[in-house]
């Protein structure tokens, strides 16, 4: 099954293959609740044998993000998983890709639909239900 999602995670590989000198990428045995890891040093993305392909694509794309983004600093570790939550999630479920009445959403139905897991879909609801009302960056 190829889905926008799967897509989306395939062109954030090949843009930082642009940045790396190479990439490797491997599913094995993670610490207990961790889906995946990156090693910097050995542009190493690891993703835990036990995720399921929805996992396995969000976790991936939130792994590359991570390593495009590079080490964060000392104490904005939260600070830096947060944003890249974020952008994951609107990089895996675009705003388009939502109906404008976000109250009919099923964020099962939409995650089967993107091949993404639950999780990321109803973390993508709350984000367009914040893009939509925010008054940030709109001319009045």
């Amino acid at each position: 099954m190829t889905s926008a999602a799967h897509t989306a995670v395939l062109v954030h590989l090949l843009a930082l293959l642009d940045t790396v000198p190479y990439l490797v990428i491997r599913r094995a045995q993670t610490a207990p609740g961790e889906l995946g890891t990156v090693d910097f040093d050995e542009n190493l993305v690891t993703v835990s044998a036990e995720a399921d392909l929805p996992e396995f694509v969000v976790t991936l794309m939130h792994e590359v993000r991570h390593l495009r983004r590079g080490p964060c600093y000392e104490g904005d570790e939260e600070v830096d998983e947060a944003v890249v939550v974020d952008e994951t999630t609107r990089l895996l479920v675009p705003d388009e890709a939502l109906p404008e009445d976000l109250d009919t959403v099923d964020p099962r139905k939409l995650a089967a639909a993107l091949g993404i897991d639950v999780q990321t879909a109803r973390h993508a609801i709350a984000l367009a239900r914040q893009d939509r009302t925010s008054t940030i960056g709109k001319v009045a």
